[in-house]
C-alpha cells in the first residue's frame, strides 16, 4: 500500500489539527492483503498532530506491537489504565482467530474516527462521520476479506448503513434483534458480493468489553466463526 494512499487516510478532517487522526486500521504489514476484518465503533482515544507527527503515526498503523506501546502511552498520559476492557477482549479473541486458523485478522472501525466515548461520537459533525464511514468502505473494498466480524449493536448500524449506501447489499437487513441472538444464529448474520465477485460472510457478536481473558460466553460464536474460515480458506 502507497504511503500518499494512507496520509490520504489518517490525516484529521479537512487537515485541521483540532481534529484527531483518523484510525482506519491497525495491522502487521502494509503490504499484506487480510482477507478477515474484526470491526467495532470507533476508535476510543483520539490522537493528534500534537501527539505524534503524521509519518510516524502511519509507520506506526502498519507495526502493530510498535502502536500499541504508543496507544498504551498515550492512555496512561490521559490517567488511564494501560489496557482497557475491550483491548482485553479484542486482544484475547484476535490472538485465538489467528492461532486456530493461520489466517491474520486486520483490526479496524466501521466509523474510523475517534473519541473519547459515545456522547461525544453522537455529537460529532455529520461531515466528520460521512468522511470516516467512506474511509471505512475504500479500507473494505482494498482488502476485500471473505470474513468480517462486527461487535456491538452500534456497529451492525453504521456497517449495514455502508453496505447499503454503496449498493453492496439491495435491502437493510434488520438489527433489531438481540446482540445474543444474532451472535448464537447458527451461520452468518449476513452475505453479500464485492464489485470483483467475491462473496463476504459477515459474523455478529456482543461487544467486547464483555469477552474477557478466556471469552468463555463467546464460545460457541468463536467456533463458528473458526470452522466458517477454515472451511472457505
Amino acid at each position: 500500500m502507497k504511503k500518499e494512499k494512507l496520509i490520504e487516510w489518517v490525516k484529521p478532517y479537512n487537515n485541521d489539527d483540532s481534529h484527531p487522526y483518523y484510525r482506519p486500521f491497525v495491522v502487521q504489514s502494509k503490504d499484506e492483503k487480510y482477507d478477515i476484518f474484526l470491526a467495532g465503533i470507533n476508535p476510543a482515544t483520539p490522537i493528534y498532530r500534537k501527539d505524534i507527527d503524521l509519518n510516524l503515526y502511519i509507520d506506526l498503523l502498519t507495526d502493530y506491537a510498535e502502536f500499541y506501546k504508543m496507544y498504551n502511552k498515550v492512555r496512561e498520559g490521559n490517567s488511564k489504565p494501560k489496557m482497557s476492557r475491550t483491548r482485553l477482549g479484542i486482544t484475547s479473541f484476535v490472538n485465538e482467530i489467528q492461532n486456530r486458523t493461520n489466517e491474520k485478522v486486520l483490526e479496524t472501525n466501521v466509523v474510523p474516527y475517534p473519541t473519547k466515548n459515545k456522547k461525544i461520537l453522537k455529537q460529532t459533525d455529520s461531515g466528520v462521520i460521512a468522511h470516516a464511514l467512506s474511509l471505512f468502505h475504500a479500507v473494505l473494498l482494498d482488502h476485500s476479506p471473505g470474513t468480517v466480524i462486527i461487535y456491538s449493536k452500534g456497529s451492525l448500524e453504521y456497517f449495514v448503513k455502508v453496505l447499503y449506501e454503496n449498493k453492496l447489499i439491495d435491502a437493510k437487513p434488520s438489527t433489531k434483534l438481540k446482540m445474543s441472538d444474532l451472535e448464537n444464529s447458527s451461520g452468518p448474520f449476513l452475505e453479500f458480493t464485492y464489485p470483483t465477485g467475491k462473496q463476504c460472510s459477515v459474523f455478529v457478536c456482543r461487544h467486547f468489553m464483555y469477552y474477557g481473558k478466556e471469552g468463555k460466553t463467546y464460545s460457541v460464536f468463536r467456533d463458528k466463526v473458526i470452522n466458517h474460515i477454515k472451511n472457505n480458506s
